[in-house]
């Protein structure tokens, strides 16, 4: 029955209408999910970082300090990274502190 149904010149324009409508709101969302994708690349974030890993120190799933996880293999927060254990210590407090030489540093 249905096939066999003409419409009218207001349906046509109204169907039209609604299928540009439903592309651009597709176009939108596709647009908005590549800004996305862009800004977490932009950032270097994996989705690891993004949903956050088990800090060693407190053991709280939360983001990883990507420094610490690059240079010294830790994964330790943000948080933690700032407690005494994990200190970084410069070279003239390496010096003082274990009496070591400029030619072992």
């Amino acid at each position: 029955i249905h096939s066999r149904m003409k419409l009218s010149q207001d349906d046509l324009i109204r169907i039209e209408n609604n299928r540009k409508d439903a592309l651009e709101k597709l176009s939108k969302k596709r647009k908005m999910l590549e800004n996305i994708e862009q800004e977490s690349k932009r950032q270097n974030l994996t989705e690891k970082e993004l949903c956050g890993e088990q800090c060693e120190s407190c053991l709280a799933n939360k983001p990883i300090d990507k420094d610490f996880k690059q240079s010294f293999e830790i994964n330790v927060c943000r948080v933690c990274k700032c407690k005494e254990d994990y200190k970084l210590l410069t070279k003239v407090e390496i010096q003082k502190n274990y009496l070591l030489p400029d030619s072992t540093l």
